[in-house]
């Protein structure tokens, strides 16, 4: 249906908010499929995008993708610093299509 709303374009059609069925046009955007990837929301197994538990006892990792290339943003002590640092790092590389995490 999003496609149809957008006059069915070449490319990929995002959907601002992440949900599938709010398909509202000014919900929807055309994208290419790495634009639509920095658009996702945090998997299953973590409240925050961008966050890993370090191999270090006790601290957290950051990391973010970009054009295909992992980038290392650094350890922290806490989850929420690493949200933090990869908040910064979406504005950085995506722009508008940042999903960011909520603290």
């Amino acid at each position: 249906m999003h496609r149809l709303i957008m006059g069915n374009p070449p490319c990929i059609v995002d959907h601002v908010d992440t949900d599938g069925l709010h398909n509202y046009r000014s919900n929807l955007r055309e994208c290419t499929k790495s634009q639509n990837g920095m658009n996702r929301l945090p998997n299953k197994n973590s409240i925050y995008k961008g966050v890993r538990k370090s191999p270090t006892k006790g601290k957290w990792r950051g990391m973010i993708q970009v054009d295909g290339k992992c980038i290392c943003l650094g350890t922290f002590n806490t989850k929420k610093d690493v949200a933090i640092a990869y908040n910064n790092a979406a504005i950085k590389y995506f722009g508008e299509f940042a999903r960011l995490n909520e603290l």
